[in-house]
């Protein structure tokens, strides 16, 4: 970490990215799991696997993709349906 990084609570961080998701399509349910997992990897340090995906997420919604499941998990049309992984505590 540098001087230069910001730090920010990480329920903000969650309520951030479920904001960021909904107003992607997702469910709210699906948008606060994501979040969650999303920051529970910036806090372990997986910065590869934390918020920063946000943006590739947005990058493929513009490019005609979609997250499948998480925008509808009624649907069976999926990008590529896997489980999410959880973290044990």
């Amino acid at each position: 970490m540098s001087a230069d990084d910001l730090l920010f609570p990480a329920s903000d961080l969650i309520a951030f990215s479920a904001r960021f998701l909904v107003k992607m399509g997702c469910t709210e349910a699906v948008a606060s799991d994501v979040a969650e997992h999303l920051v529970d990897a910036d806090l372990r340090g997986i910065y590869s696997h934390g918020i920063v995906r946000l943006t590739q997420y947005a990058d493929m919604a513009q490019g005609g993709r979609h997250l499948g499941y998480a925008l509808n998990p009624e649907t069976d049309d999926q990008l590529s349906p896997s489980p999410t992984p959880r973290a044990s505590k």
